[in-house]
């Protein structure tokens, strides 16, 4: 139960859709993720500030990894 619980998590920071539909009704989404009825009761607790800011911390690490650093002599010399 607890692989379920942070699978969906991992889904809620990064799916857009699925974090959309979880502020609507966290209960029915929680439920046809799988979630227990004490998970879902937990997950709709959830402060949507806390959820909204750890997408947004997500967001922005997975673009810093798609973009490569510049090197040295590029960052000095424009190179």
């Amino acid at each position: 139960m607890q692989d379920r619980l942070e699978r969906f998590m991992a889904r809620l920071y990064t799916d857009g859709e699925l974090r959309k539909a979880f502020v609507a009704d966290p209960m029915v989404v929680g439920e046809r993720e799988g979630l227990s009825a004490e998970q879902c009761r937990a997950m709709a607790a959830m402060p949507l500030d806390h959820l909204h800011r750890a997408a947004r911390s997500y967001e922005h690490k997975r673009r810093g990894a798609k973009t490569k650093p510049a090197s040295l002599a590029r960052r000095l010399f424009g190179r």
